[in-house]
């Protein structure tokens, strides 16, 4: 059984997981052999940064990480094994910190989310909705305005889904997003 400590990470790092987990996250616990699996799914191209960065946090806790290429599609699968690990990302306890709350949303952009540099957001696209509305009082918590809007992904099975507008200044912000690049320094 390989032994971890959560507490080697920052606030803000356990934040981050969180927020990647709940975008990209996969928890399994096979009863037959009692093992708990924890994993992410990430672009094997557009997430290279993403990637490394959640295997640094990972093996900082001490955990094994095992990378898979997925070859029915263009991912990398990031596979752990712990029971710890596995409870951890399926409490999602939030915590009320800021630090928490900017990880979170880091995390969260770095799964589903994406720069769109020519309209100055950062968008977040996710079905649930639940999960969104508490991103965005996240965000209102480090005076961040963002919208939310429905949008239905393809005519064909008319799957809703609904997309978080951030303003690009969350990069003014001490974030952790390796999507959203350095943090800028805004005057005023």
């Amino acid at each position: 059984m390989v032994k971890i400590n959560i507490n080697k990470l920052s606030i803000k790092e356990k934040g981050y997981l969180l927020g990647l987990f709940a975008g990209d996250g996969y928890a399994h616990h096979n009863k037959k052999d009692r093992h708990y699996t924890a994993e992410f799914y990430l672009n094997s191209e557009r997430d290279k940064k993403t990637k490394d960065f959640l295997i640094s946090l990972l093996e900082k806790v001490g955990l094994n990480v095992f990378v898979f290429k997925d070859k029915r599609c263009d991912c990398v699968r990031i596979r752990v094994h712990s029971k710890e690990f596995y409870f951890f990302c399926l409490d999602m306890k939030y915590n009320e910190n800021t630090d928490f709350k900017i990880g979170f949303i880091s995390g969260f952009i770095d799964s589903d989310g994406f720069v769109n540099w020519e309209k100055s957001t950062i968008n977040i696209v996710n079905t649930n909705l639940e999960l969104l509305k508490k991103a965005q009082r996240f965000l209102e918590d480090v005076s961040i305005k963002s919208t939310l809007s429905k949008r239905v992904f393809s005519k064909k099975d008319r799957k809703v889904s609904y997309i978080m507008n951030i303003p690009v200044r969350f990069k003014s912000v001490p974030h952790i997003s390796q999507k959203c690049g350095v943090t800028l320094s805004i005057a005023g």
